[in-house]
């Protein structure tokens, strides 16, 4: 009788499981971008790049929906919007770039202001303007001078 019972836990357990215990919230579908940015000839490293929709995304949950990516020390970016750099819902966008200061405070880092004045940080004259299509997406090179 207690093999029977195990089982019938185990089986229990394991279709509360599968049936979303764990749920997710919904989703807008997001596609791959990416590409490289260089500021002055060289990379940004840790500058956000930040993508403002044209018109809002409609998320399901009502989120608000800005997709961002971190450049890296090759000035390469990887878009992401819910996890990481998961890609960005297909969509017309506008993208700025903050260059945060980083410190490190008692061995935390803390962000001061952007390196770059705010310069390229205005949705209304962005660094590039984007669309992303239901596909691969390949930003081509984006060069900035600060002088």
């Amino acid at each position: 009788m207690g093999r029977f019972r195990f089982a019938l836990y185990f089986v229990l357990i394991a279709s509360l499981w599968g049936n979303g215990c764990h749920s997710e919230k919904p989703s807008v579908k997001v596609f791959p971008v990416y590409g490289k940015i260089l500021i002055d000839g060289k990379p940004p490293v840790r500058a956000e790049l930040r993508f403002k929709p044209k018109t809002p995304i409609n998320d399901p949950v009502k989120r608000s929906i800005e997709p961002h990516a971190i450049v890296g020390p090759d000035g390469m970016f990887e878009v992401g919007t819910y996890l990481g750099d998961d890609g960005a819902p297909p969509g017309e966008y506008a993208i700025t770039v903050v260059w945060p200061t980083v410190t490190i405070e008692g061995g935390e880092e803390t962000f001061g202001p952007d390196r770059l004045k705010e310069r390229f940080a205005n949705p209304a004259s962005p660094i590039a303007r984007i669309e992303v299509k239901e596909d691969d997406n390949r930003i081509p090179v984006i060069e900035l001078k600060t002088h």
